[in-house]
């Protein structure tokens, strides 16, 4: 168990965390209606104000004539964070840290690269995902505008979520999983904390957007307040 302690604003001392979002692929999504009119589309995301970046613009593929299309990105993305634990929190249940989000938006871009409309946005909260060393799979549902939807339903943004705690010492990484794909089994714990992580689901392949959009981890009716941290 880790103890970290109280910080000024009253919540556990922080603890810092690398997180890697795997972007496997967006699905469902309408179909161009030729493809001469298919236009490529990246993902956005921000953490905060300081941290951002994007994918590569890519186009999509489609069957046939079906009038649903995916886009595959498999890039990952690396974002690292410092969470607070929450205040009062039962030191003998799973450590829960405060919301740490990151937004990921759905672009279109033109031939060129130049990022033209947003079409969609979904957030993350990092919060969920911090352990000790694990990785989840997960579909987010991506809130778009009508005319998407009413096309194909609600589209979702499969990714893998991959956690690994930093060490206080050298700020050293736990080992991770050959590959980032399974959970770590076993760790070297200090006695002297009081963090206990929590046992993330496990998933088992990448279960398909269009058959499995499971739980929304949508926040834009709030303004997520991010301190800047290493």
């Amino acid at each position: 168990m880790f103890s970290f302690g109280k910080s000024k604003h009253g919540a556990g001392a922080p603890v810092k965390f690398d997180f890697t979002i795997y972007v496997h692929a967006l699905e469902p999504w309408p179909a161009p209606v030729a493809t001469s009119k298919a236009k490529p589309l990246l993902i956005s995301w921000a953490r905060g104000t300081q941290r951002h970046g994007k994918t590569k613009a890519v186009m999509p593929q489609t069957a046939g004539n079906d009038l649903r299309c995916r886009y595959c990105f498999n890039e990952a993305i690396e974002v690292p964070a410092t969470l607070y634990k929450e205040p009062g929190a039962n030191n003998n249940e799973a450590t829960k840290f405060k919301k740490k989000c990151v937004v990921l938006t759905v672009v279109e871009t033109s031939d060129k690269g130049r990022q033209n409309n947003m079409l969609g946005t979904t957030v993350i909260d990092l919060s969920e995902f911090a352990n000790f060393n694990a990785t989840e799979d997960r579909i987010f549902t991506v809130v778009t505008n009508q005319g998407i939807s009413a096309a194909v339903g609600d589209p979702g943004l499969v990714v893998t979520i991959e956690c690994q705690w930093k060490k206080k010492s050298g700020g050293a990484k736990v080992p991770r999983s050959e590959g980032g794909q399974s959970f770590v089994s076993s760790f070297s714990a200090d006695t002297s904390s009081d963090f206990t992580p929590r046992t993330p689901t496990a998933t088992t392949g990448i279960p398909s957007a269009e058959n499995l959009v499971q739980e929304q981890h949508v926040a834009q009716q709030s303004t997520v307040q991010e301190e800047v941290h290493p």
